[in-house]
């Protein structure tokens, strides 16, 4: 049996107790014996690897896995109670010129705050994930309408203008951003994240 406690400082602890029924005389039923072994740090690792293995190591947004899982069980309920789900594809323009002209790790520290930015620009129970590169998607559940979509959206793009510092020096990047919805038809995550990207890449283009 594992069991979690929490010490008075508020610390987790894991417990393993192993326990067995041993025959005694006069104990109706026995006595009960066992073990208890601290693992907490194995518990920790396992949760760190469970973590790792749904997040984008550099920003700590959700990733490509988690994304996908959530968007699918929106997709299920939107077709059960007729919801409408969005999807925002989102590419930062002229990060190239970042990172090849500063180096990755100014593209890498412009990453995580755009991710922190793309965060603050959602609701709680919205999702935002970053797929790879410079590229991030947003899953806004139950939107009321397509209109609530193109506000994220709005949003999104309000909190780029502000110039991002890189180095010592101030950087202005932009986004390009392609909408799908989805619970309109038999959607699935691969068909929703394909239109949106296209999207994206006809945003991109003009």
């Amino acid at each position: 049996l594992e069991r979690r406690f929490e010490r008075a400082d508020g610390r987790e602890v894991w417990i393993l107790e192993n326990l067995s029924l041993v025959p005694e005389p006069g104990a109706p039923g026995g006595i009960i014996q066992g073990t208890a072994v601290d693992i907490t740090e194995r518990k920790h690792a396992e949760q760190r690897l469970q973590w790792d293995a749904l997040h984008d190591v550099l920003t700590g947004l959700a990733n490509r896995t988690l994304f996908q899982n959530r968007l699918e069980h929106a997709l299920q309920r939107a077709r059960r109670q007729k919801l409408l789900q969005a999807v925002l594809f989102v590419d930062i323009d002229r990060f190239k010129l970042i990172n090849d002209g500063l180096g990755h790790a100014a593209g890498d520290n412009l990453l995580v705050e755009a991710g922190q930015r793309l965060q603050s620009a959602v609701r709680d129970e919205d999702t935002v994930a970053r797929l790879g590169g410079d590229e991030f998607c947003i899953l806004v559940e139950d939107a009321a309408s397509a209109e609530e979509a193109l506000a994220v959206a709005d949003r999104v793009l309000k909190a780029f203008q502000p110039g991002f510092l890189v180095e010592g020096r101030t950087a202005y990047v932009g986004a390009s951003i392609g909408i799908a919805l989805g619970g309109l038809r038999d959607e699935t995550p691969l068909s929703l994240l394909r239109d949106a990207d296209t999207a994206m890449y006809r945003a991109k283009a003009a």
